[in-house]
């Protein structure tokens, strides 16, 4: 038997973009959803899609793809950054270009990095901040420093055993 109100493909569609696509809270999201197309859920129903969304893609073998995918291009982005997930605070680790994004969440170890499957053994230009402790294991790659945490290398260089040179596309990377 079906509930009283039931949401259709297009309602978890919208709900999905939400709190997958764009990272909109779920109780953000549920109110954006009232706000912007009449629909009123809860914020536990658009976390419930969450949790479909993301079983659909795991099981897909799409992800796997993605890092493949990644584990070629010229070069990577990584980072991390704290958020709440797995019920605390957790960091959302990220390796990407311009046309694909791998996350998962871990601590801010050099495992945890290397927890995603992305960045072991990459060979190419690996863009990333100056943490040390979770990107320093990576020698197989050519470690570029990301312009928006150093947006002036010249006014900001990073002092110590780094020299600097130009790099591909204008990047500044150690030496």
């Amino acid at each position: 038997m079906r509930a009283r109100a039931s949401s259709g493909p297009e309602t978890h569609a919208q709900a999905a973009n939400l709190a997958c696509g764009n990272y909109v809270p779920s109780r953000r999201a549920a109110v954006l959803m009232a706000e912007l197309a009449g629909i009123r859920v809860s914020a536990g129903w658009i976390a419930g899609v969450r949790a479909k969304a993301a079983a659909l893609v795991a099981s897909s073998g799409f992800m796997d793809l993605v890092k493949e995918l990644l584990r070629q291009a010229e070069a990577v982005h990584a980072d991390e950054t704290p958020a709440r997930a797995a019920g605390g605070m957790r960091y959302v680790h990220l390796a990407c270009t311009r046309w694909l994004t791998h996350m998962h969440t871990g601590d801010r170890s050099a495992d945890a990095v290397d927890a995603g499957g992305v960045l072991p053994g990459y060979a190419g230009i690996l863009v990333r901040d100056g943490y040390h402790g979770g990107y320093g294991h990576l020698t197989d790659a050519l470690h570029a420093w990301c312009g928006a945490h150093y947006p002036d290398i010249a006014v900001m260089p990073i002092r110590g055993r780094w020299r600097w040179r130009a790099g591909v596309d204008g990047l500044a990377v150690p030496a």
